[in-house]
């Protein structure tokens, strides 16, 4: 009997080191680092920023919609396998949306909520180790972890069945892969950030900007460094596999809809600005200023309208392609007006925070007083962390510059500043030239940018 107990003692034992060694073989491979060391100061955070955003969530509904969130809902996934185009979203968002729906079809929204914590967090694993690819200082990150995995204005997203929180994600983990690409060149590293842009591009449309950015990057660097070339050849045609299944994608939008894009939403927003701001009477369409002219004087106040909406019936009539071109003649015909327009709009809006996650107002209703305090003392607690405004991003573009021509004999330093300079202008132009309203929610994938700008000025 002694014998038989000592066996299962020793199995059990084993099988508890065999647990041991792979947790430890676990970490070792995901951190790179020694145990007790630096991952050590990592689970502690992890702990800490976990238990934050969890205090925080609890003060929000289970969920958050907002208006756009009904259209990634209805999307018709019918229509679509049809090659007919009947909702103006990319399909990856309503995509999860359905897989969600079919694993609980009555609480999917809350499995969507869910999904986009957990991904949230494990993007911290990635942050972490861009922190640990350019630091070897505790304090440096342990302030730069907690400033980020404590910021509501970049995990209260979460909650939102839009498409902003899974953004960030992705936004952190190509930051990750990028910046590892161009320490340690490798074929996988490269393929994986085509993939990962194919599908945020079919995510959120802005992300378009970084495929063709990344295709160019390759191609730069296929002519100037011979040496990486063999690191270079399969990206590159990932790349342009990707480019060209988006292209398929735009090509059939075009046969129903006459445009060669893969979404239809910037006519709308184009459009919204050349009222508002009173440049469609430059347009070259007269029948179509005729009839601005009246929808104004019936269902605006004659000058301008409230929201995109309105003018629904004018763009089915006329096509969203001739709506787009009739904006962007209005926008040329008034070159010194436009100019102004969208340098006042970069301005106005800089001084204003990203949003720290009560995007539309919602917040849980305690109906206790001890509730109400608690609510409202973690939102005053989430704003100390909410610190980033728009004009930060303005004034980081403009140091990521500066930087690349002081480090450009440092070959991966100046790639670095490059491409965050480069990104990040082209998300803040790309937000002000091609939509019409609430830019800190447009470009809030630009914030993980700038904690890295900042870090880097710490190396």
């Amino acid at each position: 009997m002694k014998f038989i107990l000592s066996a299962r003692n020793d199995r059990f034992t084993k099988l508890i080191d065999r647990v041991r060694l792979f947790s430890i073989g676990f970490i070792r491979h995901v951190f790179g680092e020694k145990i007790g060391d630096f991952n050590g100061l990592f689970l502690k955070l992890i702990i800490i920023i976990v238990l934050f955003r969890f205090l925080y969530y609890s003060t929000m509904p289970s969920f958050i919609t907002a208006g756009d969130s009904q259209t990634y809902i209805d999307y018709s996934f019918q229509d679509m396998l049809r090659l007919k185009f009947t909702n103006m979203r990319t399909p990856i968002y309503p995509l999860i949306i359905r897989l969600c729906s079919y694993i609980s079809p009555i609480n999917y929204l809350h499995m969507v909520a869910l999904l986009q914590c957990l991904c949230s967090l494990i993007s911290l694993i990635l942050f972490w180790k861009i922190i640990r690819l350019f630091s070897d200082s505790k304090r440096i990150c342990t302030v730069f972890m907690l400033l980020y995995g404590c910021n509501p204005q970049i995990f209260a997203w979460d909650k939102a069945i839009l498409t902003e929180s899974l953004a960030i994600s992705g936004t952190v983990l190509f930051l990750y892969l990028i910046i590892l690409y161009l320490h340690k060149p490798a074929q996988r590293y490269g393929v994986l950030i085509s993939v990962l842009l194919f599908f945020l591009t079919l995510l959120r449309p802005s992300f378009m900007l970084f495929m063709f950015y990344y295709i160019i990057f390759l191609g730069t660097r296929f002519i100037l460094i011979t040496e990486q070339r063999k690191f270079i050849v399969l990206p590159f045609v990932a790349s342009a596999f990707t480019i060209m299944l988006i292209s398929i994608y735009s090509f059939l939008f075009e046969k129903q809809w006459g445009l060669f894009s893969i979404t239809s939403v910037m006519p709308q927003q184009l459009l919204y600005v050349s009222i508002k701001e009173g440049f469609y009477s430059a347009g070259s369409n007269d029948a179509i200023v005729k009839d601005i002219h009246t929808l104004l004087s019936v269902g605006g106040d004659g000058e301008t309208v409230s929201s995109v909406t309105q003018l629904w019936p004018i763009i089915d009539h006329y096509g969203i392609k001739t709506i787009q071109e009739f904006a962007i003649n209005s926008f040329i015909n008034c070159p010194k007006e436009y100019a102004k327009y969208i340098i006042d709009t970069i301005f106005t809006h800089g001084k204003g925070f990203f949003s720290m996650g009560y995007i539309f107002g919602e917040q849980r209703k305690f109906s206790s007083i001890v509730g109400r305090i608690y609510s409202n003392s973690m939102i005053l607690t989430g704003s100390v962390f909410s610190i980033v405004r728009l004009s930060h991003a303005y004034v980081f573009t403009i140091s990521e510059f500066i930087l690349w021509i002081r480090h450009r004999k440092n070959h991966v330093l100046s790639w670095i500043h490059f491409g965050l300079w480069v990104f990040m202008l082209s998300i803040i132009l790309s937000t002000f030239i091609l939509t019409n309203a609430a830019f800190d929610r447009t470009m809030v994938h630009i914030i993980p940018f700038v904690y890295v700008s900042i870090l880097l000025l710490f190396i």
